[in-house]
């Protein structure tokens, strides 16, 4: 599994480092890259995770799915084209979309999300743009896409896209593995 994960400055750290602590905990994915249309490097709005490793052009035949992480640096992919194209491009490849926090609002006000049920971050700014399709819940698996309220769904969010991935007996190791709770299953 190829991964490609959109980063904007001050994207959510929680969100960013619980998904991929996930991924990496899984041994699933053979690579994964981080790309922005403009930045070589990008903060998390928590100043804890900096990010200096990004690729600035990308070829999405490369990638089996790409990750969005949510946060303050949203407000800046709703105006950013090229990164906005490059989800698109994902999207009309019929590839893997994961989206968190805000970056779901982002994909349904800019109109690059299908018809499809997702979970976001119930802010103020996104209620006149939300559409019929939008839950309440945590984490909502719709088609490809995989999208998640908050940051406080992070870990619920991981795990559910290792289930969807490698499948529940997989997703249930990695848990055991990460928890110590080698008794109790999640999925």
């Amino acid at each position: 599994m190829k991964l490609l994960v959109l980063l904007e400055n001050t994207f959510n750290d929680i969100e960013l480092t619980t998904t991929l602590s996930i991924f990496k905990a899984s041994n699933k994915f053979d690579e994964i890259t981080f790309y922005s249309s403009y930045a070589n490097k990008s903060v998390g709005q928590f100043n804890i995770t900096t990010v200096d490793s990004i690729i600035n052009e990308v070829n999405v035949n490369d990638y089996d799915a790409i990750f969005i992480p949510g946060g303050s640096g949203c407000q800046t992919l709703r105006t950013n084209k090229d990164n906005l194209n490059t989800i698109k491009q994902f999207i009309d490849a019929q590839k893997r979309v994961f989206a968190i926090c805000d970056a779901p609002n982002v994909l349904a006000e800019t109109k690059i999300l299908p018809d499809v049920k997702y979970s976001s971050y119930p802010s103020e700014w996104s209620i006149l743009t939300r559409t019929e399709k939008r839950t309440d819940n945590d984490v909502t698996v719709d088609q490809q896409f995989i999208t998640a309220r908050n940051a406080v769904s992070a870990e619920q969010f991981g795990f559910t896209i290792l289930k969807e991935l490698f499948g529940k007996d997989h997703a249930n190791a990695v848990y055991q593995a990460i928890s110590g709770n080698i008794d109790k299953t999640i999925f």
